[in-house]
């Protein structure tokens, strides 16, 4: 008796073909994996420096303005610098001394 397993054979390689091709894929998906968690991990410590500095600007920023809040005098030191913008600081210190003159003492 002779049985023909050509079928056999060629679903047996067709199984090794898929078998090899889910292989390459999940090694391709690990490394893919991997790069992600670098990724994550970078953008983690990203995160956690975007914080630490907000935290540090929010406290200067308290500091500032219980400074200029509880300031009863002030003093102010400027430079005319003569170019094309020196009408710019004309008006921002005309600004800077309105204000202070109409913060209450």
């Amino acid at each position: 008796m002779v049985t023909d397993i050509t079928e056999r054979k060629h679903a047996e390689e067709a199984l090794r073909e898929a078998y090899e091709n889910i292989q390459l894929q999940s090694e391709e998906l690990q490394a893919q994996s991997e790069e992600i968690q670098v990724q994550y991990e970078e953008l983690q410590a990203q995160s956690e420096d975007l914080r630490e500095a907000y935290e540090a600007l929010h406290e200067s920023e308290e500091k500032y303005r219980m400074l200029f809040t509880n300031m009863t005098e002030a003093f102010f030191l400027a430079e005319i610098i003569y170019n094309e913008i020196v009408s710019l600081f004309t008006i921002v210190i005309l600004k800077l001394i309105l204000l202070l003159s109409s913060t209450p003492a």
